[in-house]
């Protein structure tokens, strides 16, 4: 597989991933049964994804730690051990697709560290993918650090819709009450069945977004705010 065929297809399985997991965020809408089956599909997809980028886990333990890779260090784990519980817990809940398993059905500890893990893992994963947003947008060369002239115009316009997107992701963070379940305020997920599924899809997708540009502005102020450049980083 040749490097930029490699790059497209990580993109795609990404992308995938993010259609998923949004769609995971509402099992109730969906039913459990559905629910199930996005969910194995997507530890299918993690470990695709993981596989292909196998490279970073060798390049752990080489070069040197600046400020910048021991934050995307630290997402990329908090990421990952959200989807390990997630793991763990869904197979002891499963009612249909790993029902053959008989592993005794839902418990208060398998509730509950679905419930974490999910909720956690979400804006986990969100973030970890704003930390890695300008390898995704194919911006991490010196070539497209500065636009054309012609685009200049069009990526203020990005950078402002970036914002509103953020704005009405608070707006939606707070409305959902995701803090809530985070924090076990809340142990229940509430569904209004009276509201459109959109609107709910709408929501998740904003607060994704929120945690990507919240990271990924955070980690370009961590760049620019580092006295001195980290050789040989592998993150």
């Amino acid at each position: 597989m040749t490097i930029k065929l490699k790059t497209t297809f990580k993109k795609i399985i990404d992308l995938l991933m993010l259609i998923t997991l949004t769609a995971l965020m509402a099992c109730q809408g969906t039913g459990f049964l559905v629910h199930e089956w996005l969910g194995t599909s997507f530890l299918a997809m993690v470990i695709t994804h993981n596989a292909l980028n196998a490279r970073w886990y060798a390049n752990l333990f080489k070069g040197d730690y600046g400020a910048l890779r021991i934050v995307r260090t630290a997402l990329n784990f908090l990421a990952l051990f959200s989807v390990f519980f997630l793991v763990v817990s869904g197979p002891m809940m499963s009612q249909y697709v790993f029902s053959f398993l008989r592993l005794g059905g839902p418990s208060s500890f398998s509730r509950t560290a679905h419930l974490l893990a999910s909720y956690w893992g979400f804006i986990f994963i969100g973030l970890h993918f704003g930390s890695h947003l300008n390898i995704f947008l194919g911006s991490n060369n010196k070539a497209n650090k500065q636009p054309l002239n012609y685009l200049k115009e069009l990526w203020r316009t990005l950078k402002a819709l970036a914002i509103l997107i953020s704005f009405y992701g608070t707006y939606a963070f707070v409305k959902r009450e995701l803090w809530s379940y985070m924090f076990l305020v809340n142990r229940f997920t509430f569904w209004n069945y009276e509201e459109p599924t959109a609107y709910y899809f709408l929501d998740t997708l904003a607060i994704f977004a929120l945690c990507v540009f919240s990271s990924y502005y955070a980690l370009k102020l961590i760049r620019k705010k580092c006295l001195a450049k980290v050789p040989n980083s592998y993150t």
